[in-house]
């Protein structure tokens, strides 16, 4: 008899302890919700940005630049201090990544957020359609305005917008500017390298490689070759036409060159 009036007085008193849980739940969460919402008010408040700042290292031409600025800004928006990413705003950011190298910002005291968006710097004209920038990647030409002066070569693999290979940087950036100035440049393979003479007297080709291109002594020994060749009667004194191509110094031996003249060929040895 005992144990059954236990029993019951336990069973009334979960079953109250449930009925109480349950008129308090609505009320428990109202009162979570209106606390959420009030500190999510008071962090905005205190914490929220007031405004957003773009600023650009490189900058590229005014249309880039307005289309950037116009994603940062609307991804500050919606963001507090807390609560803003440099790897958020590289994704939003993603189809103009090829153009930026890093992004920093800094808070003022103002609440004011402010972005500093480097860009790669352009350094060689390709195609003279396409710019290669200093992080290997090769952009439209109008991404950039105005077009800087700079040097301009040939790479007839070159149809779009790629990336290339770093180590193609540190080559194009080791050709001395007696170069520039006087030949123009086709980089086909780092083994297939042609030089045409901007100002030909005569008209000739240089076909070289990346080993040998910086052997300025190679260079140096072409003209003596050239008149040896003149005085045996092998090539003529008059100047050959440009459009002809019909002499061409191969240096892309260790020693020797290689004349190709109407595709007779010559060695000349005795070369570093």
């Amino acid at each position: 008899m005992k144990y059954s009036q236990a029993l019951n007085r336990s069973l009334v008193i979960i079953t109250g302890a449930i009925l109480l849980i349950g008129a308090l739940t609505p009320c428990l969460l109202f009162l979570y919700t209106n606390i959420a919402h009030h500190a999510q008010n008071y962090l905005y408040q205190t914490c929220g940005i007031s405004k957003a700042i773009v600023s650009f290292k490189n900058p590229p031409c005014p249309e880039l630049q307005q289309k950037i600025s116009s994603i940062v800004q609307t991804y500050a928006q919606s963001r507090t201090f807390f609560t803003c990413s440099c790897n958020d705003i590289q994704e939003v950011l993603n189809p103009f990544n090829t153009l930026i190298k890093t992004i920093s910002y800094h808070i003022t005291p103002q609440q004011i957020i402010v972005f500093t968006l480097e860009i790669a710097q352009p350094i060689l004209v390709i195609n003279d359609t396409f710019l290669l920038t200093d992080n290997a990647q090769v952009v439209p030409k109008e991404s950039f305005e105005p077009v800087p002066q700079l040097n301009s070569i040939t790479m007839p693999e070159i149809t779009s917008p790629t990336k290339i290979s770093p180590s193609l940087i540190t080559f194009f950036s080791s050709i001395p500017s007696i170069i520039w100035e006087h030949f123009d440049i086709t980089y086909i393979t780092a083994s297939h390298i042609i030089l045409t003479p901007k100002h030909p007297n005569p008209s000739y080709t240089i076909l070289t490689n990346e080993h040998n291109f910086l052997h300025m002594e190679k260079y140096n020994a072409l003209l003596p070759i050239y008149n040896d060749l003149i005085k045996q009667g092998i090539v003529p004194k008059t100047k050959i036409k440009k459009h002809h191509k019909q002499l061409c110094f191969d240096m892309r031996f260790h020693n020797y060159v290689i004349v190709n003249h109407k595709n007779r060929f010559i060695k000349r040895g005795g070369l570093p």
